[in-house]
C-alpha cells in the first residue's frame, strides 16, 4: 500500500515497511531478485535506534565541562562541533572501549532476506565518525553480513549518494529502507523511476529518562575505569 505524504509544498509516494515485510514470503516463492538491490540506512533501520536517542538528547547543565572533561581522556580534537555532535563521538568511543554491542533494528529482517536470496544490497549512512563507523563494521561482522559498499557521508544529502547508485544500476529496482522522514521524503521527491523508498517507522521512542539514565550509567562507568 502507498504511502502518500506532503513534502514541500508536493505529494510524495512511498512504502510503510509494515507492508514491504508482509510481502517477503511472496517475493521469496517468485524467487526473481535478478533485478533489484537494496539501500539501507543503518542506525533505526537494520540497527536500533538507541545511537541516535542519544544524539538527539538535549543538552543539559553542566554537560558541556562534562564533555570536555570525557573528550580530553578519549583524545577526541572534536570542540568545533556542536554539542550534540560531540557527545554523539565520544559516546561511541567508550561504547566501543566498553564493547557494548549495537543491538538490531526493525528492518534487520529485510537484510538477512538480501543475504539468504543472494540481492546485492549497500548500506547509506549518517555515521562517519572513526568509532562510529567501527561499532557499525564489528555489527556486520557479527551478523555475517557483507553489504557491497558502505556510504559514510556524514550531514551530506543522502539524495546525492541515491543518485549515484541508481546511476550505476539503472537496470535494477532500488529499494531504499529509510527512518528519517526528511531523508525518506528528499529521496522519493527524487521521482527516479526505479528507486522506492520504503518508509521505515520505527515508531521513535521520547528522549525519556530511561535513555538518559542508561547514557549516564554507560559514561560513568567509563569514567570509574
Amino acid at each position: 500500500m502507498a504511502l502518500i505524504k506532503q513534502f514541500c509544498d508536493e505529494e510524495i509516494q512511498m512504502q510503510n515497511y509494515e507492508d514491504f515485510a508482509c510481502q517477503l514470503k511472496s517475493r521469496s516463492r517468485k524467487n526473481n531478485f535478478q533485478n533489484i538491490a537494496y539501500i539501507f540506512d543503518f542506525d533505526g533501520v537494520i540497527a536500533d535506534q538507541f545511537d541516535d536517542l542519544i544524539y538527539k538528547m538535549n543538552v543539559r547543565e553542566n554537560e558541556i565541562k562534562e564533555i570536555e572533561t570525557i573528550r580530553k581522556k578519549i583524545k577526541i580534537n572534536c570542540s568545533d562541533y556542536d554539542i550534540n555532535y560531540q557527545r554523539h563521538l565520544i559516546y561511541q568511543s567508550i561504547a566501543l572501549n566498553l564493547s557494548i554491542e549495537i543491538d538490531k533494528g526493525p528492518a534487520f529482517p529485510a537484510v538477512e532476506f538480501a543475504e539468504e536470496h543472494d540481492i546485492p544490497y549497500f548500506i547509506l549512512t549518517a555515521r562517519s565518525g572513526y568509532y562510529a563507523n567501527k561499532r557499525l563494521y564489528n555489527f556486520l561482522y557479527s551478523n555475517n553480513l557483507n553489504p557491497v559498499e558502505i556510504f559514510s557521508v556524514g550531514r551530506v544529502k543522502k539524495n546525492l549518494q541515491i543518485e549515484y547508485i541508481n546511476q550505476y544500476f539503472s537496470g535494477k529496482t532500488l529499494f531504499y529502507f529509510e527512518d528519517n522522514y526528511k531523508h525518506a521524503a528528499n529521496a522519493a521527491s527524487l521521482r527516479l523511476p526505479c528507486v522506492k523508498v520504503v518508509f521505515v517507522d520505527s515508531a521513535e521512542e521520547a528522549i525519556d529518562q530511561n535513555v538518559r539514565e542508561r547514557y549516564t550509567e554507560i559514561v560513568k562507568l567509563f569514567l570509574r575505569d
